[in-house]
């Protein structure tokens, strides 16, 4: 048994173990009651699940039941290469189901058991397989239900760099559940994922934080972000030059999602107003990243939907209007040029120093040219048209004489 987990450590041998049906006496051994033959059978069947098609014909085979005896064993090397299996093998969605089917869904309650591990190893690998079977909707409400967040939340504040970042990555699909999002948000991770985004070692962690937190402002769960100060621990990472596009990309569309909301755009802009603006220019302008940068230009768009914004939209360096007429000028990035036109269109329904501040500058007769249709889809000519229109309406409705009674 040792000699095969020994064997099962190359991708040409841990599908030859397989394919010359090893896997049945292995799952044999796994049984035995000697702790040790135990051990070496887990290991070896945790070797062999690094390959697709040895998940599937592990489920094919009836390994689940035994990987979940496994699962109670008080052996800690049992407890970390079975946790480790299971994991490896609800990356399926289907396997998922069938592991999730089997005595009831016992594998919840004892994968959250084993987050009281002492163990980091094991605590670690239990929170990825708790990741990957949080993929489906039901399972993310299951593991809430059974008291799953309590467990986590203590292992957010561990000092394990791994332990800390596998728990916070189960908590962030966790989030995707419509309805766990206010027991998340009551059971005080707000802090703690705040606390996490200032991790600068620990880019994955710091993610899947700004991941679980961009779900919850999904949630509209807009006033707790906002007195916890999470949201401002979000807006710091703009200004970070050291932050990975990974984590910008989260932060970003969480502060897309929130300038959406009147509420936070109302606390936003009384608080951090220009620099916010500035920053989201900056990261639309130079980020190498194109998620980075049409999530900032998405939250500009939102922020310019308030008119009382446009005084220090208009204001900030670089110009949002040189901004946009760059985007309209990259016909290969319709996408960018379609986002473009809809933020000047959010401008146009703004004041009469708005509406003159486009007019006079570089993106107007872009804005002409891409209204012409050369090169451009049916729904950006369209776009153009209409913003065009509005711009005219608004002209000749300020440049119309005032009218007086007759007599």
């Amino acid at each position: 048994c040792g000699c095969i987990t020994t064997l099962a450590t190359t991708e040409v041998n841990k599908r030859n173990v397989v394919e010359h049906g090893a896997l049945r006496p292995l799952l044999h051994l796994a049984r035995s009651e000697d702790p040790r033959v135990q051990r070496n059978a887990a290991g070896a069947i945790l070797n062999i699940t690094h390959i697709d098609t040895n998940r599937d014909e592990m489920v094919r085979g009836n390994a689940l039941p035994v990987l979940l005896d496994l699962l109670k064993s008080t052996d800690r090397d049992v407890q970390y290469y079975t946790a480790a299996a299971l994991s490896n093998i609800a990356v399926n969605e289907q396997h998922r189901s069938a592991i999730v089917s089997i005595n009831d869904g016992s594998v919840l309650p004892d994968l959250l058991q084993l987050l009281t591990n002492s163990s980091n190893k094991v605590k670690s690998q239990a929170c990825l397989a708790l990741r990957n079977l949080a993929s489906d909707d039901c399972n993310q409400e299951k593991i809430v239900q059974l008291g799953g967040l309590v467990h986590l939340l203590p292992l957010l504040r561990n000092p394990d760099q791994e332990t800390c970042t596998a728990a916070v990555a189960a908590v962030r699909n966790i989030s995707i559940h419509d309805g766990n999002a206010v027991h998340i948000v009551k059971g005080s991770f707000l802090p703690e994922l705040a606390t996490l985004l200032t991790k600068e070692r620990w880019p994955e962690a710091q993610c899947h934080a700004a991941g679980t937190l961009r779900n919850l402002a999904a949630e509209k769960q807009t006033s707790a972000l906002l007195q916890s100060g999470s949201v401002d621990s979000v807006i710091d990472l703009l200004d970070n030059s050291r932050c990975p596009d990974a984590v910008l990309a989260e932060a970003t569309a969480a502060l897309a999602i929130l300038c959406a909301s009147e509420e936070a755009l109302k606390d936003l802009m009384a608080k951090r107003g220009k620099p916010l603006c500035r920053s989201l220019l900056v990261r639309a302008k130079d980020n190498q990243d194109a998620e980075v940068r049409y999530n900032c230009i998405g939250a500009l768009g939102h922020i310019a939907m308030e008119g009382n914004t446009h005084p220090v939209l208009l204001s900030c360096q670089p110009p949002l209007l040189q901004l946009l007429n760059t985007l309209m000028h990259n016909q290969s990035e319709p996408a960018f040029v379609h986002l473009a036109l809809w933020v000047l269109q959010q401008l146009c329904k703004g004041g009469a120093d708005t509406l003159q501040a486009i007019r006079i500058s570089v993106v107007y007769q872009q804005l002409k040219n891409v209204a012409t249709g050369a090169g451009h889809r049916s729904e950006i000519v369209e776009l153009a048209t209409s913003v065009m229109t509005s711009l005219a309406v608004s002209e000749s409705q300020t440049s119309s004489p005032p009218t007086s009674p007759s007599g």
